[in-house]
Order: C-alpha cells, then sequence, then structure tokens
C-alpha cells in the first residue's frame, strides 16, 4: 500500500462537520422563539426543531468520520511486509498484537494455569510435582 500524503484531509473535514454540529445545537438551544400569537413564531420554531435535531447528528457523523479516518490511517502506518510485487507476505499490527498482553495484565491473567499445590503431611511445606519425598522434612510422600 503506498503511504497516502492526503490522509489528514478527512480527519480535518470530519472535526469541522462536528464542530458545524456543536454550533448549531448551541444555537437551537439559546434560540428565542416568540409567542404563538406573534406572526413567524412557527417558521422559527421549526428552525429551533431543526437545529436540536440536525445538529447532533452533524456532531456524530463528523466526528466518526475523522476517528475512522485517523484509526485507517494508523492501521496503515503500523502494518508492513509487502514486498516489490504488491503481496502481502507477513502483517505486523502493534496494535493488534498488544491486545492479549494488554488483557492478561488488566485482568492479571497467569499465562499457565497452576495444579492443585501438594503439600507435606508433617511440615505444611509445598512439594514440588511427582516428588516423592519432602524436600523440608524428609517425609516420605502419599500419592493420593
Amino acid at each position: 500500500m503506498k503511504n497516502n500524503k492526503y490522509w489528514c484531509v478527512p480527519l480535518i473535514v470530519g472535526c469541522i462537520v462536528g464542530v458545524i454540529g456543536i454550533a448549531l445545537t448551541i444555537i437551537g438551544a439559546v434560540m428565542d422563539v416568540p409567542s404563538m400569537d406573534s406572526d413567524g413564531w412557527f417558521e422559527v420554531s421549526s428552525m429551533q426543531t431543526f437545529y436540536i435535531t440536525f445538529g447532533p447528528f452533524l456532531i456524530f457523523a463528523g466526528f466518526m468520520v475523522a476517528i475512522s479516518s485517523f484509526s485507517i490511517h494508523l492501521k496503515n502506518k503500523f502494518t508492513f511486509g509487502q514486498n516489490k510485487n504488491n503481496t502481502n507476505t507477513n502483517t505486523f499490527n502493534p496494535i493488534n498484537n498488544a491486545w492479549p498482553e494488554l488483557l492478561k495484565k488488566l485482568f492479571k491473567i497467569k499465562d499457565t494455569i497452576e495444579e492443585e499445590a501438594i503439600y507435606c503431611e508433617y511440615c505444611d511445606g509445598k512439594l514440588p510435582k511427582d516428588e516423592t519425598k519432602c524436600p523440608n522434612c524428609g517425609a516420605k510422600v502419599k500419592k493420593k
């Protein structure tokens, strides 16, 4: 994949659309609507409803475009492994490969599952697996 030097254009456009959505929402929230017996109240009320409805949509759409374009840029930046024929030989993505380690740290998951520990009947010392004699007191270990 070629390095796209214009990756930031959708990011900037998405941010601008999001800011316009914020502005429309604020304008709609603070808009003064005349009383119902005044002329033009329906038009002003309709515009207020439009601003309050369309503003959050622009916020969502704009920031989704910005976030998705930036994440695509990051994916392309950290992916390598193409040879001269433009075919993928090996793909490495450090963001995706970091997830298992992050989850292990987050949930304190150990790589190996410890078997139930065996303790000496006499000295309560922890015994290694497949041991016939206690290394602490020398007592014979009975298999269960």
